[in-house]
């Protein structure tokens, strides 16, 4: 305290009024305008992290790849995949084969399914003529016409078989064998009770043995099997 007692404030600006800045003086952006409440503050933009775009990009440099980096991998990449297809090339017979039995299989068990939930007979039929060999589905008779035979009625879409894949035989219960070159069509009544025979499939190995696959189809039972070679059926099977 000064020994003169205590000093007097400075007055205050008028009522309503903003102090005046000093002379040469630029006022600062957070400081209200003349004539403005003292309260109302101007609303700014946070100030961002120290660095701003400039260490975000340096974070982005650091996660990314050098070019060194990426040729290394374009390298690697090429070496596996080299060593993949020579590996599918090794294996492109059988796995033919196999895709063709598979699709073979899907097409029996929708025409017997739909036999027996329609009430009406339908069929397969198999093309060994010359070009690829293929089966198509015989449809249902129409209404018009419901006694249609199946080999008057017309097929629907080819399933060609797969290149270098062919059919070599269609074996019936009993001992009945058709070999190419025919056309053979297989009738599934609506009971589900008919249809039965085998398809063997066959193909060429790479060092010139033959792949034969066999999809033994059982009306009665109404299971598909597959095996090696050329499948037979057994007495209690015909």
């Amino acid at each position: 305290m000064s020994p003169l007692g205590p000093v007097p404030s400075p007055p205050g600006p008028p009522e309503g009024a903003a102090w005046p800045s000093p002379p040469g003086t630029v006022p600062s952006p957070l400081s209200p305008p003349r004539g403005t409440n003292e309260g109302a503050v101007a609303s700014l933009p946070l100030p961002g992290p120290p660095g701003g775009t400039m260490a975000r990009g340096r974070r982005g440099r650091r996660a990314g790849m050098t070019l060194i980096e990426l040729m290394i991998v374009i390298f690697i990449m090429g070496i596996i995949f080299s060593i993949s297809v020579i590996s599918v090339n090794s294996l492109t017979p059988i796995y033919r084969v196999r895709s063709a039995s598979r699709t073979l299989t899907a097409l029996i068990e929708e025409v017997r399914a739909l036999a027996i939930s329609t009430g009406r007979p339908m069929g397969i039929r198999y093309s060994m003529l010359d070009g690829p060999h293929f089966y198509q589905m015989i449809p249902p008779a129409s209404d018009e016409y419901p006694d249609e035979p199946i080999d008057s009625r017309r097929p629907g879409i080819k399933h060609e078989l797969p290149a270098a894949v062919s059919i070599r035989q269609i074996r019936f219960p009993g001992g009945r064998l058709v070999r190419p070159p025919g056309v053979v069509n297989i009738p599934f009544s609506a009971m589900g009770t008919s249809g039965s025979h085998i398809v063997t499939l066959e193909g060429t190995a790479r060092d010139g043995k033959p792949i034969l696959l066999s999809v033994k189809f059982n009306a009665i039972t109404g299971t598909i099997d597959f095996s090696s070679g050329e499948a037979e059926f057994r007495n209690a099977e015909d």
